[in-house]
């Protein structure tokens, strides 16, 4: 999959730049610059068109709703620059979150895809200035969020510590304390919940080992929380290894185990890798994590 989804779900990525340039505010400077007016009734009136008819046509060509046709992904396009009109301003208002024109806007779309298949879900994120639950508005029940664990507009996530948060300080720009609480609230309003993890520190590709000790824990928050869905975005992972490719597959299968054994598939797999110097491998690795201290910090897109 073009972004290493794992699971049954299909690849959750920017849908909604495949039609963004049809809707009345398109500026002409392209969809990524800036999002659409989520609340905007003649915006919402072509989304419902151009996604219902991308429906009945898949249906058409016999394709079938649980198998080839899972979910449709409206998911904002990637920009940080949001509509700020006097509608999606009072939706903002009532829910507290950036993110209420956004669940406004998909409810809408979920309710008129609803209407020929219930079964068919619409993806929409909670990412980069909409990561907030809405406090009153609730998901259509076809409704799956997708969840990105990504430095947002005020805060920042920590690669020294695990997404739970337990080990991240307080009241800290950079912490995942926030990032967790998050992620339990949208589990609570979804059946349909999927993530969008980013298991590494870009470019810096050594410092990519203080987060392989800290996947087992990460994946452990994502199945409290019922995950259904995992993405893991390629940028983050280093070509001479491949290691958190890997364990990203071998945890999405299965992270019922003690922290022992986790460490124990470490080494093994720098054994399969390495062969006799592996041991040398691991206390590299252990030496990269251990000169994070106990500080919260972020080296994500920066």
């Amino acid at each position: 999959a073009k972004y290493n989804g794992y699971g049954v779900s299909p690849p959750t990525c920017h849908g909604l730049s495949e039609m963004a340039d049809r809707f009345a505010d398109y500026s002409g400077q392209g969809v990524q610059t800036r999002q659409p007016c989520f609340s905007n009734e003649e915006n919402i009136e072509i989304a419902c068109e151009y996604y219902t008819d991308k429906l009945r046509n898949m249906l058409a060509s016999g394709l079938r709703v649980g198998r080839e046709i899972v979910a449709i992904d409206v998911c904002q396009v990637d920009s940080d620059i949001f509509c700020k009109c006097k509608d999606c301003m009072a939706l903002i208002a009532y829910d507290r979150t950036n993110a209420a024109p956004v669940v406004y806007f998909t409810n809408a779309v979920a309710d008129a895809i609803a209407e020929i298949d219930p079964n068919v879900y619409v993806q929409m994120f909670a990412y980069y200035g909409t990561t907030q639950p809405p406090k009153k508005t609730k998901m259509s029940p076809n409704v799956s969020v997708w969840y990105c664990f990504y430095n947002d507009l005020n805060k920042y996530i920590c690669y020294n510590h695990p997404l739970n948060g337990d080990e991240c300080e307080k009241k800290q720009q950079i912490s995942n304390i926030a990032y967790a609480e998050e992620f339990r609230t949208w589990s609570r309003m979804t059946d349909r919940l999927g993530v969008w993890y980013y298991p590494g520190t870009w470019y810096a590709n050594p410092i990519q080992s203080c987060t392989v000790f800290n996947m087992l824990d990460d994946f452990r928050l994502m199945k409290e929380c019922g995950t259904y869905g995992l993405i893991v975005d390629p940028c983050m992972q280093s070509p001479s290894d491949g290691i958190l490719n890997y364990f990203s597959r071998r945890l999405s299968w299965s992270c019922d185990m003690t922290d022992e054994e986790f460490l124990d598939m470490i080494k093994e797999y720098f054994l399969i890798l390495y062969g006799p110097g592996y041991e040398d491998i691991f206390e590299y690795y252990r030496v990269w994590e251990q000169a994070g201290g106990n500080k919260c910090w972020s080296v994500m897109a920066w």
